[in-house]
């Protein structure tokens, strides 16, 4: 047995960005894996500038880890942040790696600001603009050709930042501002909603002027032999206020659309030089279905590697999710100066035979949805639970941390719904799963809203919401006849509504809405009318067939009138040509009759 507890395991954080700045780069490094469909030389290469992926699949990750092997190649390149966040409340970001040389914006959005469908490019632009600028002073005037056309850049640059306090007709109480850390070109835009002065209206055209100037002249500067990537992260809404949502909805769609168009230069320019971005699915989701797209989902499409860990080969420890876990194990012993083991031996050490009657890596597949985080937020769990010391992650090890664990599950998806629902909307959903069933069909959950929460809007379009239920995770299908599951994760396109196949709710979330089987046995002693069941013939006769009928794993006694047997056949005598005993057909419980006790089904002919 391995003398490592528990509780000496490199877990991390759950934020890449948070796990680097407490000085564990080099564990993060060392027990980091990239996906299976993913290549770095193809987003470095490549016209590929866009990583996209749910929350929690590792793209603040993968972007320190790509600037990681960009400086380990390139000692001398030039990389640097871009940190989106509304009431971002911090100037500008500390280090997180020592000679780095890395520089962080933060992006200050007035909270007053209300969008009103304008157009945010302009202000974009030149954020890039002075960041390309700034970026090049950083390196000591390292990343453009010392030539006339990089005079007249500044020179324009300094035009505008000295209209630094102009009212703009776009929007109403608008402050945006930019810093810039040991740099001479701060910039802030003010924008009132007070009526546009003739003197302000020709500011403004003049700030309009100097920027499409501005970029005319970036065009023809000439990059250096110095590698040079922006990383773009954090691009964060919430959907606490509809208003500060949709203002922040516009700036993230038009912060992406001015990444394209300075890559498309950088393409032209055949240089070492790119910005990446990573955004979150969710918010792509959210910009199609709350403003006007503007054909985002096209360069979305056309330059992403989407981020994502679906790995259908196997469920054993070769599993991808299973890797980073024992990645990890493997990790905590290097440091503690221990023989290095394969991933096989470490597997065989640290879990048993069976968990729950499943396979460890299965029991661990199935409780998670295939992401980095859900592995750190296992082995925090882990962690903290009574278990601890234990030096393997047996079932009770499990069961120990398996509450807090689905708590924090659950959390999580909160966050990720809040790209898309109200406060309220989204308790009302949670509501409506706590203390429910944990396989339903369409119609019973449409009930159990209606009678909780009759006025939501969730209710109003719930195929909608139980649909992107099922892209972030809540739920997924489960086979009436096979009990075969359906998962998003797994690369299931959209959740079934239909009599073959139930909802489910994901096995993580169990625990934290008091779900439990039991519950489910106890509601299904006496199966519903219009629920869909397993028919097996047992016994043919003249007017009626006998059956027997398989519940949710239960077994009653049935009847097939012959008048739900629509056939030529039938009435003609000839019933046993239609069905035959033994069989085993799909049908629909009709009625409960007393008079045999027991139920009336049809088949699906």
């Amino acid at each position: 047995m391995c003398s490592i507890q528990i509780k000496d395991l490199y877990a991390g954080k759950p934020d890449a960005k948070d796990e680097i700045e407490t000085g564990n780069i080099k564990n993060f490094v060392d027990s980091f894996i990239l996906p299976p469909n993913w290549e770095i030389n193809r987003m470095l290469s490549s016209s590929c500038f866009f990583v996209t992926g749910y929350k929690g699949t590792g793209k603040t990750a993968l972007l320190r880890y790509i600037e990681d092997a960009i400086k380990r190649k390139y000692p001398y390149s030039c990389c640097s942040f871009i940190l989106f966040k509304e009431d971002f409340p911090e100037i500008k970001r500390r280090e997180l790696a020592e000679n780095s040389q890395r520089m962080f914006n933060s992006v200050s959005i007035d909270k007053e600001l209300q969008a009103e469908g304008g157009d945010f490019q302009f202000i974009w632009r030149f954020f890039f603009l002075s960041k390309f600028l700034n970026d090049n002073e950083m390196s000591n005037g390292g990343l453009f050709d010392k030539d006339e056309n990089l005079t007249l850049f500044k020179k324009k640059m300094s035009e505008i930042a000295s209209l630094n306090e102009v009212k703009l007709k776009w929007f109403s109480t608008f402050k945006f501002s930019l810093f810039f850390p040991s740099t001479s070109i701060p910039a802030t835009f003010g924008i009132s909603s007070e009526t546009v002065l003739q003197e302000n209206e020709k500011k403004y055209h003049k700030i309009i002027e100097l920027i499409e100037e501005a970029d005319a002249i970036f065009s023809k500067l000439i990059r250096t032999k110095t590698p040079y990537y922006i990383f773009v992260d954090e691009l964060e809404a919430y959907f606490a206020d509809e208003q500060i949502f949709i203002r922040d909805l516009h700036l993230i769609r038009d912060l992406l659309f001015s990444i394209h168009k300075y890559n498309k230069i950088f393409q032209q320019q055949q240089s070492h030089t790119k910005i990446i971005g990573a955004v979150r699915q969710e918010i792509i989701n959210a910009i199609s279905q709350r403003i006007d797209p503007r054909e985002l989902n096209k360069i979305i499409t056309g330059f992403s590697q989407p981020l994502n860990w679906e790995y259908n080969n196997t469920n054993s420890f070769r599993h991808p999710i299973i890797q980073i876990l024992l990645k990890r194990i493997m990790t905590t012993c290097n440091d503690k100066g221990l023989s290095c083991k394969t991933d096989r031996e470490i597997y065989a050490e640290w879990f048993p035979n069976r968990i729950h009657d499943k396979e460890p890596a299965m029991y661990v597949l199935t409780n998670c949805w295939n992401k980095p985080r859900d592995i750190v937020r296992m082995l925090i769990s882990a962690q903290n639970s009574i278990q601890k010391n234990a030096s393997c992650f047996s079932q009770s090890v499990f069961d120990s941390f398996r509450k807090a664990y689905s708590t924090e599950s659950l959390n999580e998806i909160k966050e990720e719904l809040a790209a898309l629902y109200s406060n309220q909307e989204i308790a009302d959903i949670v509501s409506c799963f706590n203390g429910f069933k944990i396989s339903f069909s369409f119609k019973e959950f449409q009930d159990r809203t209606q009678m909780l929460c009759p006025n939501s809007p969730i209710f109003r379009d719930l195929l909608s919401v139980l649909r992107n239920l099922f892209r972030i995770g809540v739920i997924g299908n489960i086979s009436t006849m096979s009990h075969e599951h359906r998962w998003y994760h797994r690369g299931d396109i959209d959740l079934q509504i239909t009599d073959d196949w139930n909802i489910y709710v994901h096995n993580a979330l169990h625990s934290a809405l008091s779900l439990t089987s039991k519950r489910d046995y106890q509601r299904s002693l006496k199966p519903s009318n219009g629920a869909i069941v397993k028919v097996k013939i047992t016994k043919i006769f003249h007017s009626r067939v006998l059956a027997s009928i398989d519940y949710q794993g239960h077994v009653y006694k049935g009847c097939v009138p012959i008048t739900e047997i629509s056939n030529s056949m039938v009435r003609k005598g000839f019933l046993n040509e239609v069905v035959s005993e033994g069989e085993i057909r799909q049908g629909r419980i009709l009625r409960y009759n007393s008079q045999y006790d027991s139920y009336d089904v049809s088949l699906k002919i």
